[in-house]
């Protein structure tokens, strides 16, 4: 399963060929949100892997890229799920991807990064939670309705338009590590490093991905959940609670 799929170009020049050279052929995608950033340019995906479903988090958007998902995958033998008619998906080796929230599925008016859907993947005993670039509004709908959001590890984007990772959130997960993306440009895209400062004056370990670039996530003999930076080498390994 492919959890989004960056940018045309980066898909193209990137993801696809690196995906390929590990020998990971993904059937199956699901969508975060629908920002062109994530959509990988639909034909693009299924005209390289052998994509066979895809989890579509809302039903309308503006983004021509989304629209592709929505109107051509299905016609490209693609079937598409929306992320609302959906509790969790099973996937290998015994993991679950659970939809902790689905946006509302008709707001087009409301920017990209505020129709995030959340998921958590348990996988071993571990609990990881991936927020994309969801912002403060997602985090309060979550904490308002009450939902579980517990995790071991937050895989966080950046919300383009505001902050997110809260502190009433950061308690309602309580994470041991932070997987938090980074890119120089633009500048909404940097990860501010007080933000790392303050994470970590929690007591909560910080992959800053501008050092480690990308991360492989594994579970060693003993049971623990190591993070495996590929640019740094770094290894974080953390142990069941």
């Amino acid at each position: 399963m492919l959890l989004d799929c960056a940018d045309r170009y980066s898909f193209k020049r990137r993801v696809g060929p690196s995906l390929r050279r590990l020998g990971v052929m993904p059937d199956a995608v699901v969508l975060s949100h629908p920002d062109g950033g994530h959509l990988g340019g639909g034909a693009e995906v299924w005209g390289t892997l052998p994509i066979r479903q895809v989890v579509l988090p809302v039903a309308q958007s503006r983004s021509p890229a989304f629209r592709a998902w929505a109107t051509d995958a299905p016609l490209a033998g693609v079937r598409t799920i929306h992320a609302a008619d959906l509790r969790d998906l099973a996937m290998p080796d015994g993991a679950r991807l659970e939809i902790l929230h689905a946006p509302d599925p008709f707001s087009q008016n409301a920017p990209a990064d505020d129709r995030v859907a959340v998921f958590r993947l348990h996988w071993r005993g571990w609990k990881l939670l991936f927020t994309s670039d969801a912002g403060m509004l997602t985090e309060s709908g979550l904490l308002d309705a009450g939902k579980d959001v517990s995790s071991d590890v937050i895989i966080a984007g950046r919300h383009r338009g505001g902050a997110s990772l809260s502190d009433a959130f950061l308690d309602a997960v309580s994470p041991q590590a932070i997987v938090a993306s980074h890119a120089a440009f633009p500048v909404s895209e940097q990860l501010n490093p007080l933000a790392v400062k303050y994470w970590r004056s929690r007591g909560i370990q910080v992959i800053h991905q501008g050092e480690s670039g990308g991360v492989t996530v594994r579970v060693d003999e003993p049971g623990n959940l190591r993070l495996e930076g590929f640019a740094d080498q770094s290894v974080v390994i953390l142990k069941s609670r």
